[in-house]
């Protein structure tokens, strides 16, 4: 049942710490995802996101390397999602360079005894997922696809079992 569906929150505002207070009492939320480019302190949000009982995720823009995160964090990451471009607008165009970023995640991920998951956000949609899901990816975001004909991509998505 996707109404009864975990939430995983990406906080797309310039300074996302602040916001964490206003959610806190929000059913259902699991995890906050700070944009990492609109972050000036990430210790201070993934305290207040742990403290809160939330699991922390880092949203990176297409060409922000990974390296944005700091090391000191990287043990609280629960989520890393991969955009396809920049933070703040649904559907653009699917770029082939965002599956070389998951890999690289996947592979930082391995070298350091990491867990996070990747979360793909790179024009989603069944072909899309595919490619993403061999690249490495964990989760996918499927804002854009929904918007048209809900019910219908929702049903196309679950026969493809992504």
């Amino acid at each position: 049942d996707r109404h009864s569906l975990p939430l995983d929150v990406h906080l797309m505002v310039v300074e996302p710490a602040d916001f964490l207070v206003d959610l806190v009492g929000t059913n259902g939320i699991r995890t906050v995802i700070a944009q990492v480019e609109r972050l000036s302190n990430q210790q201070e949000y993934t305290q207040l996101a742990l403290e809160s009982g939330w699991q922390v995720g880092f949203s990176l823009n297409l060409y922000t390397p990974l390296e944005a995160v700091e090391n000191d964090v990287w043990k609280t990451v629960s989520v890393l999602q991969v955009m396809d471009g920049e933070a703040g607008s649904q559907g653009q165009s699917f770029h082939p360079s965002a599956l070389a970023v998951i890999r690289q995640a996947k592979t930082f991920r391995e070298e350091r005894g990491l867990h996070f998951r990747i979360a793909a956000d790179i024009a989603m949609n069944p072909e899309t997922i595919r490619y993403a899901r061999e690249a490495g990816a964990d989760d996918f975001v499927v804002g854009s696809y929904l918007n048209t004909d809900t019910t219908k991509r929702w049903k196309e998505l679950m026969e493809e079992n992504v």
